[in-house]
């Protein structure tokens, strides 16, 4: 190493690589090889890009990502505690499924996000000169009554194109089923054989540690939790997808889904009639609240987990 090596603090030389994402792009800008960059922030105890991720560096990420709340999470936080790459630590977070996309963000990221998008539009005017601009009221009614008309006038099928459209965008992004919408303190995230779920109720958390409970028994093949969507196509208003709260894989490989309803609605009783409907080969078993209460007599104390 030369002493205009040593020269360079490794924090500088780290702060580098957080924008650059490679060490010869690093050397590149430092005038230093690449593989000098990677053995100076090795030896610092830095972990770079596709480094192997050991069973602490994952216990310090799931234990962040379930313990913080959302209006102070940093993601550059546990990647300092980490000495990793934000970036890659995000991306380890989404394979392990800790990701939340509709998480909120904290104050100091909304701050952080505005900053840049006010510095961007300031170093670039609208293409089209209009920066600043705004329409008069007259414009503004003219243009609410062409979309009134527009929304009014069109055919009752496109409409129903549209909103099947927007949902399967949703259900691709997954959003469709929004997590973050709390409304009860029973509802959570939980980790049940291995499998990180946003649960709606205690009941639910209860019935999946019995699923769990039987697959570790033999009893059942796999479980799985809102993992399957139906669709209504044929519907133009109203409920237009089910998405049943548990998929069981039985010993003979057979597919049966099970929902969890201590109260049913008119919207759950659409759901599920339309689903008997368009899916009659698909076998669904709804336990009520008299089935539910009598499995929690049966399995309260022979269940893992199981909470009264």
């Amino acid at each position: 190493m030369t002493r205009s090596d040593k020269s360079i603090p490794v924090e500088k030389i780290w702060q580098i690589y957080l924008v650059q994402k490679s060490v010869w792009k690093v050397g590149n800008i430092l005038g230093l090889a690449g593989q000098t960059v990677y053995e100076k922030l090795k030896k610092a105890g830095y972990k770079l890009l596709r480094s192997n991720w050991n069973t602490d560096e994952i216990n310090k990420l799931e234990s962040y990502y379930k313990n913080t709340n959302s209006l102070d999470f940093d993601i550059k936080v546990i990647a300092n505690i980490l000495k990793r790459p934000y970036f890659g630590v995000a991306i380890k977070a989404s394979k392990l499924g800790l990701s939340n996309g509709t998480r909120r963000k904290s104050k100091k990221t909304c701050q952080k996000m505005g900053e840049r998008v006010r510095k961007w539009h300031e170093q670039n005017p609208h293409p089209r000169g209009s920066l600043g601009l705004k329409h008069t009221t007259k414009t503004r009614k003219i243009l609410s009554e062409k979309s009134l008309a527009a929304h009014k006038n069109r055919p009752k099928e496109k409409e129903a194109e549209r909103i099947m459209k927007m949902l399967k965008t949703r259900q691709k992004n997954g959003t469709l089923i929004p997590k973050n919408q709390k409304v009860s303190w029973k509802q959570a995230w939980h980790v049940i054989g291995g499998k990180r779920h946003y649960f709606r109720s205690s009941w639910e958390v209860n019935y999946a540690h019995y699923l769990q409970w039987l697959k570790e028994r033999n009893e059942i093949t796999e479980w799985n939790y809102e993992i399957q969507t139906f669709w209504f196509d044929k519907i133009k208003r109203g409920v237009r997808s089910y998405t049943p709260d548990f998929q069981i894989v039985e010993l003979n490989d057979d597919v049966v889904f099970h929902e969890i309803k201590g109260w049913m609605d008119d919207k759950s009783k659409t759901k599920i009639k339309r689903m008997a409907k368009y899916y009659p080969e698909i076998k669904l078993i709804v336990i009520d609240s008299k089935a539910y209460k009598k499995l929690c007599k049966q399995l309260s104390r022979l269940v893992p987990g199981w909470s009264q």
